[in-house]
């Protein structure tokens, strides 16, 4: 491994070609219905070959990004012109509007959760989705005068945040319009409505359904003009129909539950196992959460019953937001609370002054095996070999699967890089920290809304050497079911 790093590092070109051509591969893959794209896996991929602190002179990066603009600039360069006419004006006007609450909301959550200028740089482009907002962010932070270590900090920041937060913007975009966009217009039957009378006002050539019937039969008009029009029509349809289509498939919530449904939880084991590690002796972990139409928020909570003597007490408190866009992707937002840590609740500071930590996540069911990849982006977290804040991930593997009346989930830990958070000094980057089997059955009581499943896992660190073994129960009160 470390001569293939040796390699990288000495010739940079190959890591970049690299990083593209896996991009361009990852993008044509589908999960389900979903695909990332050629320019989101990209991004991704780069992120997770950066962490090879390969050195990229500055001259191909300049030469790279414009390259980038370029393209984007001569494919929606002539269409931008041409919207100009007839309510350009007030299209204009709604783009200032939109650009300064997204320079407003970006500029009050990075000093909400206290992120440096570097940061808030790459915040602000990858939720944006605007890839020119780099040059020009980057090219402020140099102007600023800040001493040459801390600029070339900022500067190095910039576009891991960047990629980080690209695809969230692009999933977030299309989770509010196909679901709030709707609602904030009067609700979709009125937006039928419009939509048919827009199509009417509209030329013969470019209706919508008009244009998508002649598609469908063709052979009903043979002549050059309407011909003509079909073309023209097919045009309309790839750029405007068949979006919307695809918004509507990913964003049709994931199940047909149309009642609340709301659950209360209450695990009893004799050890707090996370991510192989021991975090606490015997505990009490109640869980209260409410699910509906594809979303799920719940609290969930640690409280140890027998502390060590001498040591304090150790609280924990979980909030969850999840979202399933399809009935295999799900994507969530997770705060973690621990109250040995940090300045106090709901304090999102610097690394040591942090009692709470952000993560943000994203899940995909493949019926036999699932995973979940879960990265912090403020609060808590862990530091890199330099001492810089480490934006640690972390990606479990399930496995689950039933043998003799019992339910058994095979789950694997993987940390993709180095953080202080996962790994020891001597554990490099990539690598395994918890392989655990948990074996489980459950009895219901249909008529209480109750069940309860005992359970017992043994979970080994491959990485420190080190194994843990639990024994527990899970309450369950669904009143919902």
């Amino acid at each position: 491994m470390d001569w293939i790093v040796s390699v990288f590092r000495q010739y940079p070109p190959l890591a970049i070609f690299l990083t593209l051509g896996l991009g361009f591969l990852v993008g044509k893959i589908k999960f389900g219905n979903f695909k990332l794209g050629s320019v989101t896996s990209v991004l991704l991929i780069g992120v997770l070959i950066g962490q090879l602190e390969i050195p990229v002179s500055g001259p191909i990066k300049m030469f790279f990004f414009m390259l980038f603009l370029f393209s984007i600039g001569y494919t929606v360069g002539p269409d931008f012109f041409k919207s100009l006419k007839g309510s350009g004006a007030k299209q204009a006007l709604f783009a200032v509007l939109m650009s300064s609450t997204c320079f407003a909301s970006t500029l009050f959550i990075s000093y909400l959760f206290g992120y440096t200028k570097g940061e808030t740089v790459g915040l602000f482009s990858g939720s944006q989705t605007c890839s020119s907002l780099l040059g020009v962010g980057s090219e402020a932070i140099q102007k600023l005068g800040l001493p040459a270590d801390v600029a070339s900090r900022e500067l190095g920041i910039i576009p891991v945040c960047y990629a980080v937060t690209y695809i969230f913007g692009t999933l977030g975009t299309v989770i509010i319009l196909g679901n709030f966009g709707p609602k904030l217009l009067g609700g979709m039957e009125k937006v039928k409505t419009k939509t048919a009378e827009l199509d009417r006002k509209l030329t013969p050539g470019h209706r919508i359904y008009s244009n998508l019937r002649r598609q469908q039969h063709p052979a009903r008009d043979m002549g050059s003009r309407c011909r003509a029009d079909n073309t023209i029509g097919y045009m309309n349809i790839r750029r405007i129909f068949l979006p919307l289509l695809l918004l509507a498939a990913v964003c049709l919530p994931a199940t047909a539950q149309k009642r609340p449904e709301v659950y209360i939880q209450t695990d009893l084991v004799s050890s707090y196992l996370w991510r192989g590690q021991r975090n606490a002796g015997v505990s009490l972990q109640p869980t209260l959460g409410l699910k509906w139409r594809g979303l799920h928020f719940y609290v969930w909570a640690n409280e140890q019953l027998c502390p060590p003597s001498g040591q304090p007490v150790k609280h924990e408190i979980d909030f969850f937001l999840k979202y399933s866009i399809t009935p295999h992707l799900t994507v969530g937002l997770k705060d973690v609370y621990v109250n040995t840590r940090g300045d106090g609740f709901f304090s999102f500071g610097s690394i040591p002054h942090a009692a709470n930590g952000l993560d943000v996540l994203l899940a995909y069911d493949f019926k036999y095996v699932n995973l979940e990849w879960t990265t912090t982006i403020a609060g808590y977290d862990g530091y890199t070999h330099s001492g810089k804040r480490s934006y640690g991930s972390y990606l479990i593997i399930n496995a689950p699967f039933s043998f003799a009346w019992l339910d058994w989930n095979a789950q694997v830990g993987i940390v993709p890089y180095y953080c202080s958070r996962y790994s020891d000094d001597d554990s490099g980057g990539f690598h395994v920290n918890m392989c655990a089997l948990k074996a489980s059955h459950t009895f219901t009581f249909p008529k209480c809304h109750i069940s309860l499943t005992p359970f017992t896992q043994p979970m080994v660190n491959p990485s420190s050497r080190k194994a843990n073994f639990q024994v527990g129960a899970r309450f369950l009160f669904s009143p919902g079911k």
